[in-house]
């Protein structure tokens, strides 16, 4: 199909009903009930990912809440049941990507099989038949709100739904929720400052195990990396716990005493947040903390679109509104200016930043991810800024639509041109720094194509909406006229 066939396809895909759209999904749809696979693309097909999963899930919760459900159940066979360095596996921790030689009885196709083997080197399972690397931090606490938020939709029945753990044990949801909260609280606990904190068991797992998760997305603003050898903490990371720690109070999960230890640490999480992370002087807040040569928590102080998630939880919007509300006004102030904002979404990092590392990298100040900017503007929705919602989801749209195909990120350079093309795009960045690998974006991306369900959703519900509120409004406003109408012909007659 033409580049110019596609993009009409894709503006009618924005217009069609919500049962035409739901096809979609089928394009990333796993066989074996495994629920999503991670893209089409050549890198990410026959690869479950927890975290791609979940937020697909997430964002398809209203039209597809059976493919949520599989989902759940996936993640809950998957979820790790010992302690292992090489995969990184531990209790209770739900899997980073999980791969397999076979889907629905097919071999898969042997460039993916490559993949396979050259991961295994390097997370464990050589040879094996299947590999689970379990190397992120921020997947975990995500299946919780998952679960919590399929709960307030579809009812508690899942919870009972019972499947066999990886070590053979029968076990329902519930028990997979609890252990996952228990992980969460566990490595909550264990941070100096109460906070959840990374630090890679493997020495070749993931260098920054959340969703930014390449070697460069923490820089300080020298374009210095992190102190590795010490626990990292990322910004994002606090609303995902304080909302899975809640979320096992509000589920009525685990014992009394159980529940009092979370409540109390994720007030401690909430509290603590707002100490570390806030930066007053830019108010905004920092990427992270790690720990500096005095020993000291030291911030992250470069200005990047991850503080944008903690719209979207309840970490802020559980505050006094009188003390949650500045916190909010900074971070949507950042966010939708000119530093981060682009015609296609959110910068990652902000473009004063630009010159750090020195080339164009996958999390960096000219890349923008539609599935990010999307959760941005789900929790500008949240905080009440429905306009500046509306407005970046025309532009993730729009962005779609260009591009003709639901792409994995964006490159935008200084002045803001877009490159549509991903091909063209790497070339180009990757000529501007010689030596330097600039990825190439993926297309089909399962969570661009959930989030351009939900935008195309959203907007025929909010459309709905609009027109009840207008025809309510309109009814007396009709009658009165037909009265006075009426009354004056009566008038002329007499």
């Amino acid at each position: 199909m033409s580049l110019r066939a596609r993009r009409i396809e894709l503006r009618r895909f924005f217009a069609r009903p919500v049962r035409a759209q739901r096809d979609y999904m089928r394009l990333v749809q796993a066989p074996d009930h495994m629920g999503v696979f991670a893209s089409i693309g050549t890198n990410y097909h026959y690869a479950v990912f927890g975290r791609d999963s979940i937020e697909t899930a997430e964002d398809i919760l209203l039209l597809r809440p059976d493919i949520v459900r599989e989902v759940i159940l996936v993640l809950c066979q998957l979820q790790g049941c010992t302690t292992d360095a090489i995969t990184e596996e531990e209790p209770g921790k739900i899997h980073h990507e999980h791969r397999s030689t076979q889907f629905a009885g097919k071999a898969i196709p042997e460039s993916s099989l490559k993949i396979l083997r050259m991961l295994q080197s390097m997370w464990g399972k050589v040879g094996a038949d299947s590999m689970t690397y379990y190397g992120s931090v921020d997947v975990t606490p995500l299946f919780v709100r998952l679960v919590a938020r399929y709960i307030a939709q579809e009812g508690a029945a899942i919870l009972d739904e019972p499947y066999v753990a990886r070590d053979a044990t029968p076990k329902t949801v519930s028990d997979a929720v609890f252990a996952a909260i228990e992980w969460v609280s566990g490595h909550v606990a264990l941070h100096p400052q109460g906070l959840l904190a990374y630090k890679r068991a493997n020495p070749k797992g993931l260098l920054n195990p959340v969703w930014k998760d390449s070697d460069t997305s923490h820089l300080h603003e020298d374009g210095s990396l992190p102190n590795y050898d010490q626990p990292v903490v990322s910004v994002e990371l606090q609303g995902l716990a304080y909302d899975a720690l809640r979320a096992g109070i509000d589920l009525g999960l685990g014992t009394f005493g159980d529940r009092e230890r979370w409540h109390s640490q994720a007030t401690a999480v909430q509290q603590h947040t707002l100490h570390y992370l806030w930066m007053e002087d830019r108010r905004y807040f920092a990427q992270g903390l790690d720990v500096g040569p005095d020993g000291q928590p030291r911030q992250i102080r470069t200005i990047t679109s991850d503080a944008g998630a903690l719209l979207d939880s309840g970490l802020l919007h559980h505050l006094p509104a009188e003390q949650g509300r500045p916190y909010i006004d900074g971070i949507v102030s950042t966010v939708c200016g000119r530093d981060m904002l682009t015609k296609v979404g959110v910068r990652c990092r902000a473009l004063k930043h630009a010159q750090i590392p020195g080339y164009v990298d996958y999390h960096g100040s000219f890349a923008v991810w539609p599935k990010e900017s999307f959760d941005i503007a789900k929790g500008l929705r949240r905080s009440g800024y429905a306009r500046k919602a509306d407005d970046l989801e025309l532009r993730i749209r729009r962005g779609i639509e260009r591009a003709g195909d639901f792409m994995e990120l964006f490159y935008v350079d200084g002045r803001g041109k877009v490159w549509y093309e991903p091909l063209s795009a790497a070339a180009h960045f990757e000529s501007l720094a010689p030596g330097h690998h600039v990825p190439v974006p993926e297309p089909g991306q399962a969570w661009t194509i959930a989030a351009a369900l939900s935008i195309a959703n959203g907007k025929h519900t909010r459309a709905h909406v609009a027109r009840e509120r207008l025809h309510k409004l309109m009814v007396p406003l009709r009658t009165t006229r037909g009265r006075l109408l009426k009354r004056r012909a009566l008038q002329r007659e007499h």
